[in-house]
């Protein structure tokens, strides 16, 4: 399953997939070491599949900048369930120099793991030290789906982040809702 991708300043399009093993259990788990594939043509043609490392997990999210591939893997083999079970599943930050030909781990982010799943990154000006991280909100009933996030505005004095998430109400009944963080001027 393609989930996320990118495109360099060269046009490159690089498509990562989640790998999972749906045969028995329809969730998209157990996963696989990630994969990606790079077409260098716009589109028209593409790689074959590459791994990204040895380590089984999911690729939550993925941009570009200055030449760099930041990747947000979540190390999790998702054999019991897709959100963190053991101090093995953490969240990691791989990063590509090289168009994406090679991978390696830059850093683990300390996101609380167990029980958790999902995520996302924005750039920061302080992208070494990490914090503690917050929550937007809560799960209180059933199961979320999806989230997705996207910087507007920025450079400006108007720049925010969208922030658009399902979120259970009843059972696994979800509405849609969105939230914006506003960067405050110090």
């Amino acid at each position: 399953m393609c989930e996320k991708a990118i495109v360099n300043e060269k046009g490159d399009i690089i498509v990562y997939q989640l790998i999972c093993d749906i045969s028995n259990d329809p969730q998209w788990q157990p996963y696989m070491v990630p994969s990606y594939s790079i077409s260098r043509d716009k589109g028209s043609t593409w790689s074959n599949l590459r791994q990204i490392g040895t380590r089984r997990g999911r690729i939550y999210d993925a941009m570009y900048q200055e030449g760099t591939i930041f990747l947000l893997l979540f190390v999790n083999d998702a054999t019991v369930d897709w959100t963190g079970q053991t101090t093995d599943h953490y969240y990691s930050l791989v990063v590509s120099e090289d168009g994406g030909e090679n991978y390696y781990e830059r850093s683990r982010i300390p996101i609380p793991s167990l029980h958790h799943g999902y995520g996302s990154m924005m750039f920061l000006e302080d992208g070494i030290h990490w914090d503690e991280g917050r929550y937007l909100k809560v799960r209180t009933e059933g199961l979320g789906a999806y989230s997705n996030n996207l910087v507007i505005g920025k450079g400006t004095s108007h720049e925010k982040l969208l922030i658009q998430a399902s979120h259970a109400y009843k059972d696994n009944q979800t509405n849609v809702l969105h939230w914006q963080i506003i960067k405050r001027k110090v």
